[in-house]
């Protein structure tokens, strides 16, 4: 078990990248009592445009809130996956969770132990809710991470988040993608 990781997600704008990112972050420090760093970045389009949330978790303090490394790249949109600098923090230990929906074929030039394509955008329509591609990874994620989240945790998060029907829409997604057989 590890005491630092980083994740990095990134997607377009209206994917919910930096969502994501705050959600994990949030659970860390305020439920687990741990640390948490969290660059995000979004052009100034409303939709569309590429964003990305970096986040470092710990269960030390953080010297550097910056990532170092990628230990979990979560890729709603195929340009985190063509980005030098993205693959530049990646190694032969990271994990790559990737929109299959969005790049069909395996990613080329990408180090990592494990790269899993999941249909995150079929998944979300699947579920009624095609806004939650966000969700469908961060269960995914979360059975990586489980030391530091937990599904419970992401639900409690989202219903004070959202009302009712919002929390629960995304809380059927994030357990479709939970689900999901590797």
């Amino acid at each position: 078990m590890r005491d630092e990781l980083g994740i990095f997600i990134g997607g377009i704008g209206g994917q919910g990248a930096i969502l994501a990112g705050n959600i994990i972050g949030r659970i860390v420090v305020e439920y687990r009592g741990l640390y948490a760093t969290m660059e995000a970045a979004y052009t100034s389009q409303t939709m569309g445009g590429p964003s990305k949330a970096e986040v470092k978790i710990s269960r030390v303090p953080i010297v550097s809130p910056f990532l170092e490394r990628i230990d979990y790249l979560v890729a709603l949109h195929m340009w985190p996956l063509k980005s030098e600098k993205v693959l530049s923090l990646l190694s032969n230990d990271s994990v790559i969770i990737y929109n299959s929906d969005v790049l069909q074929e395996r990613p080329k030039g990408a180090p990592g132990k494990e790269i899993i394509g999941i249909p995150m955008t079929s998944i979300a329509n699947d579920v009624n809710n095609p806004r939650a591609v966000n969700m469908v990874a961060l269960g995914v994620l979360t059975k990586y991470i489980g030391d530091f989240i937990s599904l419970e945790d992401i639900e409690r998060l989202l219903k004070e988040l959202f009302n009712e029907k919002i929390a629960e829409s995304n809380i059927r997604a994030l357990r479709a993608g939970y689900a999901y057989k590797i």
